[in-house]
């Protein structure tokens, strides 16, 4: 749907372009838009994977009311900042960068989860005990295991590479524990005055 005179759109992704980014695996580049005709406001799923939901049932295309409860994927949305979407200030990322603190948390809790399954790995092999298995092939296992412990510790950081970035011109963040969500937030503030620390004029916090 086209956006006319007497109906303007808003889109709502994991994509950066959109007016409202939602960085999580749940939700689709373009996951779904709502559209203003006259004073109603319309939700339109956009064949994401994962579903647009209001009220808990899943939608194609339904109009909003002021109570609805909205999810996009698995993440909540309040009506009111879907409304502000049309007025807001095109700077104005604050609520974007604020989900990042739930990416950078799951990012965390899931590398922590890795890493103690290839201890837990060690362990199990000490217990079953090289005798019973043979020195060559428990070389070869926890050469396996090493392998791929590395490859889904990569996967993780190339997604978060996606995720974890400023909300408007999407210059990732380093993975280590100077940025983490609450160090960004900090050295926005003492750096930029609360802007995006790359300089693409986004607000990331007030």
């Amino acid at each position: 749907m086209q956006a006319t005179e007497n109906a303007k759109y808003i889109t709502i992704g994991r994509g950066k372009t959109n007016h409202i980014v939602v960085p999580t695996l749940s939700v689709t580049d373009l996951h779904a838009r709502v559209t203003k005709v006259g004073n109603e406001y319309w939700l339109e799923d956009n064949n994401s994977s994962n579903g647009t939901y209001v009220n808990e049932f899943r939608i194609l295309k339904r109009r909003l009311q002021p109570d609805d409860q909205v999810r996009i994927g698995n993440q909540p949305i309040t009506y009111r900042r879907l409304i502000k979407a049309f007025s807001r200030n095109p700077d104005d990322y604050t609520r974007e960068f604020a989900e990042l603190e739930g990416v950078w948390n799951e990012y965390v809790a899931l590398k922590a989860q890795l890493e103690n399954r290839g201890i837990s790995d060690q362990i199990a092999d000490l217990a079953v005990g090289v005798p019973l298995i043979g020195l060559a092939l428990g070389r070869l296992v926890g050469a396996e295991r090493s392998a791929r412990k590395r490859r889904e510790l990569a996967d993780l950081e190339a997604h978060m590479t996606q995720v974890y970035a400023c909300p408007k011109c999407g210059t990732p963040f380093p993975l280590t524990r100077d940025s983490s969500y609450q160090m960004l937030m900090q050295r926005s503030i003492n750096q930029k005055q609360g802007h995006c620390l790359a300089g693409c004029g986004a607000i990331w916090t007030i």
